[in-house]
């Protein structure tokens, strides 16, 4: 036996059994590689530790009831994975593929099999399906397809029974058909691949595959060449499982099929000497780093390194030390100077030569985990505020931005909704219009009144954005709003600024005037009421303004403000148009008689004695008063009847109310006739 064959067979990782399938599975024979799971061949053989006793309590039934299975119909062979104890109570996953020949009268009374420690391949396995099953295909859980071809005839010599569950056919209709009957492409194509897979020039390759139902399946099969009894047979794994038909073999047999899974495995492999220069290399390996195989061997791992890396080379020494299994990520560099972030697995060679390890290329995974790192740095530490919600609106998640505004923590918004934060003055044409648009895939944007746990209503303009996954489907909305509460104030305060008077409050002559005109519209639509407009001068105001200054005076304007909004209904409006000059608009009046009543009401009230600073006053106003649409069919119009009315009642006395007369208009007319003569 060669060295190499001494690594795979005596030291290598595969640990042999002879057993017999009784009660406890008592061992006749193990390999002295048992030790990798702290035992010694004694331990067995003297019945001390029987195999049963490694097998974890919940693997246990399974593995139990598939061997009285197996025992009951005459199978010779199986495969299974499952967990068993070290001495040091940890407990590593196996896989176990076992022989058990019958005797001529139907018993069996041993057993031929054997184990190899899989536990780093099933961490990776995990891993693997985490990244959107990245990982090869080899170290899956479920039973692969096997297929064993002559590569110059391209005879099916044999199949699993995997395979003829998968293709339909009994095994000894596929041994009956050749690989091309399978294959769908042309029989002169199939052969040029499977000639190219034996000279390794390539050691995977893609086929459509024809079942015996006719469909057609995808397939990727992964070959490689081994010698079995001075024959060359192309061994074909399809839909990753090795050697599932390896157990039926002689154990030279066994050690072909594991070099061929270290040169046809997607994974790199290498062994490493004591001073860790490369001793074996497998060809992913070589393709990982883009270097050819003969640039590898002989050099240090440290030359592959991108910078010197503590943890990883004190893991190796460790492992030459202490002889343990081990794994560990790095950073290894191409020829051309590219990065590659590294997985590697492995452990001690048994008699001591130095280190295996499986590399694994994860450069995808780690940097879409450094963009998603970086993502949500950014996310977390956004001055806006950040919400996502799943495809129901029930929020996922939400950035400190949006804690610091509404005042709720994480923790209580998680799992609610957005209403949390509503004031439940959004329209439901709004809420319609949100959802219809952002469930269509499109952006949604706009402003939305809310409120912080404390009860302190805020302003948002917000954007919300559907996420879709790859197939296009969305499965959450993302939030992304910024508080403009303060803007709103400052626009609020000039829309007030540009509609009412400063000084008292009341609606200004632009409010007034827009108004009046949607109300004329709204009163010529209706027979049924009238419009009343009335002007108002406080008298003598000049006076009171010069003798007790203007400070006094707008102290008096704020104050028959107040008064004049007692004497009118919510939907009236009262409006300072400048001066001492004041307008009302009387809605759904019916005609001279009900403004009559109020106007004869404002005198009263505003002739009532009032006290500014220390001075008591008694101030009265004149009215003048026009009807809509009675005096006027426009506003203008009816503006300028109610000033000819105010016009005369301060002519005949003032603190009285006059309606308007179209012979205040006749004389008006005759009066700018005689001014312009």
């Amino acid at each position: 036996m060669n060295p190499q064959d001494a690594f795979f067979h005596i030291n290598g990782p595969v640990i042999f059994f002879t057993w017999k399938p009784s009660e406890n599975w008592s061992v006749n024979y193990v390999s002295d590689n048992i030790q990798q799971l702290g035992y010694y061949s004694k331990d067995f053989i003297s019945g001390v530790v029987n195999y049963s006793d490694l097998i974890h309590p919940d693997d246990f039934p399974k593995i139990r009831g598939e061997l009285d299975l197996h025992l009951q119909f005459g199978s010779q062979s199986f495969e299974q994975e499952y967990r068993v104890r070290n001495k040091s109570g940890e407990y590593r996953w196996v896989v176990d593929r076992t022989l058990i020949p019958q005797s001529c009268a139907g018993s069996s009374e041993h057993a031929y099999g054997y184990v190899i420690d899989i536990t780093e391949r099933k961490v990776s396995d995990i891993q693997r399906n985490k990244a959107k099953d990245m990982y090869s295909q080899l170290f899956q859980r479920g039973k692969a397809i096997q297929l064993l071809i002559d590569p110059e005839t391209q005879a099916i010599v044999d199949a699993n029974a995997a395979a003829q569950t998968y293709y339909g056919y009994s095994i000894e209709e596929l041994k009956s058909l050749s690989i091309s009957d399978l294959n769908i492409l042309p029989s002169e194509q199939t052969q040029i691949e499977m000639e190219r897979a034996q000279l390794e020039e390539r050691s995977f390759f893609n086929f459509q595959h024809k079942l015996k139902n006719g469909d057609i399946r995808d397939v990727a099969v992964v070959s490689g060449p081994f010698n079995a009894n001075g024959k060359e047979i192309l061994y074909s794994i399809i839909n990753d499982v090795t050697a599932q038909k390896s157990a039926k073999r002689e154990l030279e047999r066994s050690e072909a099929m594991l070099r061929s899974f270290i040169s046809t495995t997607t994974d790199g492999f290498i062994t490493l000497d004591q001073s860790l220069n490369i001793t074996h290399c497998n060809v992913p390996f070589c393709e990982m780093l883009s270097s050819a195989r003969e640039k590898v061997l002989g050099r240090s791992v440290y030359s592959f390194l991108s910078s010197p890396d503590e943890i990883f080379i004190s893991t190796l020494l460790r492992t030459l030390k202490n002889q343990k299994n081990w794994s560990v990520e790095t950073v290894l560099k191409k020829e051309s100077g590219e990065l590659i972030y590294a997985q590697l697995s492995g452990g001690p060679i048994e008699n001591g030569s130095g280190i295996f390890a499986f590399i694994t290329d994860i450069s995808i995974q780690k940097r879409s985990q450094m963009e998603l790192k970086k993502l949500s740095l950014a996310v977390e530490h956004a001055g806006s505020s950040i919400m996502i919600t799943n495809k129901q609106g029930v929020i996922e998640y939400v950035n400190p931005s949006f804690c610091n505004i509404t005042g709720y923590l994480s923790s209580e918004v998680i799992g609610q909704t957005p209403s949390i934060v509503s004031t439940g003055h959004t329209t439901e044409q709004t809420h319609t219009d949100l959802w219809q648009t952002i469930l269509s895939g499109s952006d949604w944007r706009g402003e939305t009144y809310n409120r912080t746990k404390t009860g302190a209503f805020y302003w948002s303009f917000m954007s919300i954005s559907p996420i879709s996954d790859e197939n296009g489907n969305i499965t959450h909305f993302v939030s992304v709003s910024e508080d403009i509460t303060e803007q709103k104030k400052a626009q609020n305060q000039l829309e007030k600024l540009a509609l009412y008077d400063p000084l008292t409050g009341l609606a200004n002559r632009r409010l007034f005037n827009d108004r009046l005109n949607q109300a004329a519209a709204i009163c010529l639509r209706s027979t049924s009421s009238e419009l009343a407009l009335i002007m108002l001068d406080l008298d003598r105001f000049k006076l009171i303004n010069d003798t007790l200054g203007h400070d006094a005076g707008d102290e008096l304007l704020k104050i028959i403000a107040e008064r004049l909004l007692l004497c009118v209904r919510k939907s009236d409006t009262v409006a300072r148009i400048g001066g001492d000059e004041f307008t009302l608009l009387l809605q759904s009046v019916n005609g001279r008689d009900d403004a009559q009543k109020i106007a004869e009401n404002i005198l009263e009230v505003v002739s009532k004695p009032l006290l500014i600073g220390n001075q008591k006053l008694k101030v009265t106003c004149s009215l003048g008063i026009s009807l809509f649409p009675l005096d006027g069919d426009n506003s203008e119009d009816v503006i300028k009847n109610a000033d000819l009315a105010l016009y005369r009642a301060k002519k005949e006395g003032r603190n009285r109310c006059m309606f308007f007369l179209e012979a205040y208009r006749d004389e008006a007319l005759r009066q700018v006739a005689l001014q312009t003569q």
